[in-house]
């Protein structure tokens, strides 16, 4: 799959995923890294299912716990059009899947996709959303509605491959996703976080049989 590289500097990245694809681990895994903002609170439930908090982005005095983002209309409403104090980090924000008919405005954001498209990938993520979310459906055969939403939008995007990123683990996956993200790698975290998180993921499903 190609990708839609970029010179310039954005400070949001809209991590746009399918359900089971690992969106809420990844915005977690790359707030460990220098240069990305740290929104403070993860909470992990007994499905390894990650969910990350928006703490500290709006009044100091409330916890602001922003939900996953379901709808398009409520990224710019609740993020992308509000000031955030991040310093020169770059914040993240999680999102299931972007519709082809709504257009991001914001020029500060680029989008972070995960392919999920050969077979392997699909049979894993279509095997967790049915653990971890209960969806009765192959949220899979949406991938090309997904991926064009992702495209269709007038912001630079990046897809990472799912099989290579998480059940292959290879560094070159990583390393150009950092590269894209304008920030320092660090192999040995991404080795410890990525193989701990599978294990997590395989245990659970070979024990609902799912494997």
């Amino acid at each position: 799959m190609k990708n839609f590289h970029t010179q310039q500097w954005y400070n949001i990245i809209l991590i746009s995923y399918l359900s089971g694809s690992s969106g809420q681990f990844l915005e977690h895994f790359l707030m460990k890294h220098a240069g990305i903002f740290n929104k403070g609170k993860t909470v992990i439930y007994e499905t390894n299912e990650w969910d990350v908090k928006y703490y500290c982005l709006g009044n100091p005095r409330e916890d602001i716990a922003i939900p996953i983002v379901q709808k398009s209309e409520r990224i710019e409403k609740y993020i992308l059009n509000n000031s955030f104090d991040t310093g020169t980090d770059t914040l993240t924000i999680s999102c299931h899947e972007l519709t082809k008919n709504y257009k991001l405005e914001n020029k500060n954001v680029s989008i972070l996709g995960i392919d999920v498209e050969d077979d392997i990938s699909k049979r894993y993520v279509r095997n967790l959303s049915l653990l971890k979310e209960n969806k009765g459906d192959d949220i899979t055969k949406y991938y090309k509605d997904y991926e064009s939403g992702i495209k269709s939008q007038n912001v630079p995007y990046y897809f990472i491959n799912y099989k290579k990123f998480f059940i292959d683990q290879e560094l070159d996956e990583y390393i150009n996703l950092c590269k894209f993200l304008n920030i320092k790698s660090n192999i040995k975290m991404y080795m410890k976080n990525i193989d701990y998180y599978m294990y997590e993921n395989d245990r659970l499903l070979d024990e609902h049989k799912l494997l």
